[in-house]
């Protein structure tokens, strides 16, 4: 018996684990994407220079909550870690990427991208675990009714 709970217990973790990377490879592409869409919302404004830190954590805050919350809603139970796992993963890729492809290394820069990415994927979290209990409490009250 304590073989079949012990493999169960891995093959949720796995899954954990699994669903959380997934859901931070989405949550950076959506972070890309609204990287690649930002200085053309940035090109009308005087000084778009002066925005470009706002922007980009901006970005980051919506790629890491969209990736918090996929990560969170595919874990019942666990959605602190799942959220907190996607945001380590995001925060590796993001690293990654920018050591392959940057020029530099500015730590108030890298100061707010860690934030925002841990920030964004526990309100992620909290969103996800917020509508999953929406809609437990709704199913009770549809189930009281019949």
């Amino acid at each position: 018996m304590d073989r079949q709970i012990k493999k169960k217990l891995r093959q949720e973790e796995r899954g954990l684990f699994l669903s959380s990377l997934i859901s931070a490879g989405i949550g950076t592409a959506v972070a890309l994407v609204l990287l690649v869409i930002a200085p053309f919302m940035l090109l009308p404004l005087d000084d778009p220079n002066s925005l470009a830190l706002f922007a980009a954590a901006a970005c980051i805050f919506l790629g890491g909550a969209t990736g918090g919350y996929l990560g969170a809603s595919s874990a019942k139970g666990n959605e602190l870690w799942a959220a907190l796992i996607s945001g380590s993963a995001m925060l590796l890729l993001l690293l990654l990427v920018s050591f392959v492809f940057g020029t530099g290394f500015n730590l108030i820069s890298f100061l707010v991208i860690i934030g925002a990415l841990f920030i964004s994927s526990v309100v992620g979290a909290l969103f996800a675990k917020r509508i999953s209990s929406d809609q437990a409490r709704n199913m009770k009250k549809a189930m009281k009714r019949r």
